[in-house]
């Protein structure tokens, strides 16, 4: 923000909104307060808008959830046992801590807190949770690569271009594999805007298969109405960005947006992640809900 003028100062700003504690270490603002005052302050000044205030006739974009079965949930569960089993094992250590926090005040603790994260110890088993997160979601890739002819048969069928994105980009190659008369788009590819080209104006290719990170933003894939979402990132907007890729401000046709959620897996747990963060970006700009509230409702349900 170019205006702290008007909430007095940059440090005023950080206490005021941003859940400041202060710890022996410094002061923490990694928190989210009073969004609700911030926004009415912001809302004076501030130039976002919604894409259907920009462009009037914005086809309609409809999003859908599509909740898949594991279709080996043995294995699945074998990776998980082994993940929960390496919890348990270090459930002592974070016992130990946590019970030095009770009778501590809220400053007390955001010290004891600060201190704990930077133990080696502690960066250790972050660690080795984020590789044992990772691997979860390789599985869950895995699978769904055994039923993924059947969630796009009705594409091959009814010949609809779609633009397929994964995070991993094994999983981008191994569909490529399945469909060889398609694009691939990962990173360090020189001829990126030729594959592009030729989906554009080949209405034989009907799939695009490109992973996250390269797609994010600059690429033009109008010529396909839909999008699909294989894998979820951890970050709301890479999916916002993503799907942008096939808007263009002549188009009339209906989008559709499809998210690929494996049921009873670790993706339960990063929609919950993808609903806090888009709640406070949503809550600060007054932006519409996002479908991922609708994702944990219907996992709540």
């Amino acid at each position: 923000i170019d205006r702290m003028d008007d909430f007095k100062s940059e440090w005023n700003f950080l206490h005021r909104y941003c859940g400041a504690v202060k710890t022996r270490f410094g002061w923490d603002f990694d928190g989210a307060e009073n969004i609700k005052e911030l926004n009415q302050k912001i809302s004076k000044f501030s130039i976002r808008r919604l894409q259907k205030d920009v462009w009037q006739d914005l086809p309609e974009e409809r999003e859908n959830i599509e909740f898949l079965d594991l279709p080996e949930p043995k294995i699945y569960k074998s990776f998980e046992e082994a993940f929960e089993q390496e919890l348990i094992e270090t459930s002592e250590f974070y016992s130990d801590f946590y019970k030095s926090l009770a009778g501590k005040d809220k400053y007390e603790r955001a010290e004891l807190i600060q201190k704990f994260r930077q133990a080696e110890h502690y960066r250790e088993l972050t660690a080795l949770a984020l590789v044992r997160i990772e691997k979860l979601k390789q599985e869950v890739a895995r699978q769904k690569l055994l039923v993924i002819d059947e969630v796009l048969e009705e594409y091959v069928e009814n010949k609809i271009k779609l633009v397929f994105f994964t995070i991993h980009k094994d999983f981008a190659k191994k569909m490529h594999e399945k469909y060889p008369e398609s694009i691939l788009i990962h990173g360090n590819m020189k001829d990126v805007q030729e594959r592009i080209d030729r989906f554009q104006e080949d209405k034989d290719i009907q799939f695009a298969f490109v992973t996250m990170g390269t797609a994010s933003e600059g690429l033009d894939f109008s010529a396909a109405n839909d999008v699909m979402f294989a894998e979820l990132d951890w970050i709301p907007d890479n999916h916002k960005q993503c799907a942008g890729r096939i808007k263009n401000s002549e188009k009339r046709e209906p989008l559709t947006i499809t998210y690929l959620v494996m049921n009873n897996t670790v993706e339960d747990e990063i929609i919950k992640v993808l609903t806090q963060k888009d709640s406070v970006i949503s809550d600060t700009f007054k932006s519409q809900d996002s479908v991922f509230t609708k994702l944990l409702e219907r996992l709540a349900a």
